[in-house]
């Protein structure tokens, strides 16, 4: 999955296409939740850090739904 994602990634940086990114970040976002799930322990620090990176990408997400200013 991670492969997957950084090719996915890369790939992009060359041929941004905005609905494709999107949905790349709302992907990761599902993936990096769902680790809390299959782990069931929140202490764990690799369940800590993909629910922040999951908040951080959720952030990007609204931002850029935001009109400008």
């Amino acid at each position: 999955i991670y492969l997957s994602f950084i090719a996915a990634s890369v790939l992009f940086l060359f041929w941004p296409l905005e609905p494709a990114i999107i949905t790349l970040l709302a992907l990761q976002i599902t993936y990096k939740i769902l680790s809390a799930f299959t782990v069931r322990v929140m202490s764990n620090p690799v369940v800590i850090a993909n629910l922040l990176v999951a908040a951080f990408h959720t952030a990007a997400l609204v931002l850029h739904s935001l009109p400008p200013l």
